[in-house]
């Protein structure tokens, strides 16, 4: 099987291409568990024209490039248990490059996101794809947003150093356990930061990271889930996502995240991956998408702002997050006291936004995470089911996001768990968060 990126040389720069988003103009069908190419016809900005009206469904770019991509579908629920989910998947010229697949039994809201970090010959498109239950299941409708929310296909240039090394290898995790996922191949590697051996990166310098990670996990569905995070220097661990286990008729469970880091020289990232399920899960390579890690050297202008305690919502209201401590603020656009739930953004342009939120354990409705811009726009989302083993849920989101000057985003949460319960941010300045950075 040939791996996007093998042998492309891991290529940086690409003139003729910043960014783009588009999104459909009106609802879109899944028939069934066959992926179907998200018509993205209506653009939300493309200076460079990468999106030609008359193949809707693609991003075409141009030069030999790195970029990050974003796919995101929002459906409803099905309200009542059986096998049913929800798969979105980053594709580019027909290779699959991420993958996010979610059980959307018993809620009454799904929203998800693939990103991926992919290394694109001049030509190649990027592509947005959804599917859903077996083909006997009636026909989910992904439907048309009146604002910036999903679904939609989102891409900009990555220009930053870096290295990304992904797994050749179905690998047999075991259950409750800790484990790093062995990462066998380097795919791009600028500054001889990866190792294959050890399947760790070690970064050459303190400073800011983009990490992006991704896994594919066995079908399954024994009621149990799956965490996938980091660990820094072989010691803890960041979990970045949390996703419920379900019967996927044989297609894969697929994770994703993206989050910003404040790493120090030759501290090693590596990824990590946690089964909670009754009995081993394996991390698999399927339809071309294996686990990978990616580390980047982030140059980009931004703010980390976290909540280092707990903040109680209330069921079923929308909850703007008071994040009363700064990891980092480049250009003072945080304020830890006044209006402490905002970021407010100082020029017109793009922005790369990452969230992160952690509810207390309760296994009772579905959770939300959101970035609202100006206090009525959700410009980003996840809502899925919490975690059923009596742990937290975590959740991570990130994608782009187009303002001007003096707009102001925020981390919303929401669950309905029908009692008050805690956002918890406790353990540590990434377990609530929102990152706000300058984008191409």
């Amino acid at each position: 099987m040939t791996f996007l990126g093998d042998g492309l040389g891991g290529v940086i720069g690409g003139a003729g291409f910043t960014s783009a988003a588009a999104r459909p103009a009106s609802s879109v069908t899944l028939s069934g568990p066959a992926l179907n190419a998200l018509a993205v016809a209506t653009e939300r900005w493309d200076p460079d024209n990468v999106h030609d009206p008359g193949v809707p469904s693609r991003f075409t770019i141009p030069p030999a490039c790195r970029v990050h991509a974003w796919a995101a579908v929002r459906v409803p629920g099905t309200g009542v248990a059986g096998v049913t989910f929800i798969r979105v998947q980053v594709g580019v010229s027909g290779t699959a490059v991420a993958e996010y697949t979610a059980d959307r039994e018993t809620v009454t809201e799904i929203e998800i996101t693939a990103v991926a970090v992919a290394v694109l010959a001049a030509g190649q498109y990027l592509q947005a794809l959804a599917g859903c239950d077996a083909a006997s299941t009636p026909a989910t409708t992904v439907p048309a947003q009146p604002d910036e929310r999903a679904p939609e296909l989102m891409a900009e240039l990555s220009s930053f150093t870096g290295t990304q090394l992904r797994a050749n290898a179905d690998q047999s995790l075991p259950a409750s356990t800790l484990t790093a996922i062995a990462l066998q191949v380097s795919v791009f590697d600028d500054g001889g930061w990866g190792n294959t051996g050890t399947g760790k990166i070690t970064v050459p310098a303190t400073a800011r990271y983009l990490v992006t990670g991704r896994a594919q996990w066995a079908a399954t569905n024994d009621g149990g889930g799956t965490l996938l995070g980091i660990q820094i220097n072989g010691a803890g661990a960041l979990f970045f996502d949390y996703e419920v286990t379900v019967d996927t008729s044989g297609f894969p469970l697929g994770m994703t995240f993206m989050l910003v880091l404040a790493l120090s020289a030759n501290d090693t990232v590596a990824l990590l991956g946690d089964p909670q399920t009754a009995a081993a899960l394996s991390v698999i390579v399927a339809n071309g998408v294996g686990a990978q890690l990616t580390v980047e050297r982030d140059t980009a202008t931004g703010t980390h702002a976290y909540q280092s305690g707990t903040v109680s919502t209330t069921s079923g209201t929308l909850t703007a997050i008071a994040l009363n401590n700064e990891l980092w603020d480049d250009g003072n656009w945080h304020d830890n006291a006044t209006n402490n739930t905002r970021i407010t953004v100082p020029t017109t342009g793009r922005y790369r936004v990452m969230a992160r939120a952690n509810w207390a354990a309760n296994t009772a409705g579905y959770r939300a995470c959101y970035v609202r811009k100006n206090g009525t726009d959700y410009v980003l989302g996840k809502a899925t089911k919490p975690n059923p083993n009596g742990s937290v849920t975590s959740m991570s989101i990130s994608g782009l996001v187009d303002c001007i000057a003096g707009d102001y985003l925020e981390l919303v949460t929401l669950q309905t768990s029908g009692i008050a319960l805690n956002i918890d941010g406790s353990g540590g300045n990434y377990a609530v968060c929102l990152q706000v950075e300058t984008a191409p």
